[in-house]
């Protein structure tokens, strides 16, 4: 009786200890593409143009986010490449709006989604098996469809057609599926939770699907396949909202916590490039995962996850974010 006792015991500490990750990766090198447009260089409906509301965290967001992902990989020993994409300000600059520079610190590519594509297409020639790609958005998202909307190209600011602007959930999966290693899709927008794919496995809980397909579904005889692309968001068929007690230094709700849970301590007026992040509080043990850092957001965003009966009028956003049974290691330090 003992021996049993002793031996369940054991059982119990082995599996308390275990993490459900995939096999540990060789942690290769680091893809970054943050993405920030504010809309302030579009014109107004009075010239028959497309108007987006202008939005004031979305550039604090990116560049943010871009420094404390290289900060963390420089920590963690991973070689780092970064694409900052920014559409900032008022100015209609024909130069800028046609430039691409690439990758590094200190270089700027125009926010447009010639440039997105052309972003991935190049980590797509050189990322290999152990690398990790981390693509974040933040911006508009088309209401009810969620299509990320990039900036616009023409230099006179005339937008005649907001179609020309999207990124569909299918055109940004496509596209970072076809890049070798892990990655994480990252997007601060409104209606996001579109881009949450479904699996073999399970269904969509954002897109319409009928009890019908859930039974189908469940009794499907089809396998588990380890996913390679997570997708982390802001909110599923909800808006996402801009941290309203700044008015000096906005960010999104979603990504001031990201930044917390990454350890970055949010200063104002200072130069980010001389901030080094803390201890990252989504660190579990030696490693952050894509689940560690949903969980701290889920529990520490400003914002309730759920619509209350009782404050029907209080805002709310509730993140999202795919995967599996199967959690995926970002960093291991």
């Amino acid at each position: 009786m003992r021996k049993l006792i002793l031996f369940m015991l054991s059982l119990i500490l082995i599996l308390s200890s275990c993490e459900l990750y995939m096999d540990e990766p060789e942690m290769g090198d680091v893809y970054v593409i943050s993405i920030g447009i504010d809309y302030k260089n579009n014109l107004d409906s009075k010239n028959n143009v497309y108007k987006t509301d202008d939005l004031d965290g979305t550039i604090p967001d990116a560049k943010e986010i871009f420094h404390t992902i290289m900060k963390i990989s420089e920590r963690a020993k991973q070689p780092w490449k970064g694409y900052l994409l920014l559409q900032e300000g008022a100015a209609y600059d024909p130069v800028t709006l046609g430039t691409y520079e690439g990758e590094g610190i200190g270089k700027t590519n125009y926010a447009s989604k010639a440039h997105l594509l052309q972003t991935l297409a190049t980590i797509q020639n050189q990322a290999t098996h152990n690398d990790l790609t981390i693509l974040t958005y933040s911006g508009h998202g088309v209401d009810k469809t969620g299509e990320m909307v990039m900036a616009h190209t023409d230099a006179d600011g005339y937008v005649p057609s907001i179609e020309a602007l999207l990124v569909t959930p299918n055109e940004l999966l496509t596209a970072m599926g076809k890049i070798d290693g892990r990655k994480l899709i990252i997007l601060d927008s409104c209606v996001s939770g579109v881009f949450v794919p479904e699996s073999e496995s399970s269904l969509s809980t954002v897109l319409v699907n009928g009890i019908d397909d859930w039974y189908a579904k469940f009794w499907e005889g089809s396998g588990y396949n380890l996913p390679d692309l997570y997708v982390l968001t802001a909110s599923a068929l909800a808006d996402s909202y801009e941290d309203p007690d700044s008015t000096d230094h906005s960010h999104g709700v979603f990504t001031i916590t990201l930044l917390e849970a990454l350890g970055w301590n949010h200063p104002h007026g200072v130069d980010i490039s001389t901030i080094e992040p803390g201890t990252p509080p989504a660190l579990r043990g030696s490693v952050i995962t894509v689940d560690s850092l949903y969980t701290y957001i889920k529990k520490n965003q400003d914002l309730p996850i759920r619509w209350n009966i009782l404050k029907p009028s209080q805002e709310y956003q509730h993140p999202l974010v795919s995967g599996g049974a199967m959690d995926m290691v970002l960093f291991r330090f």
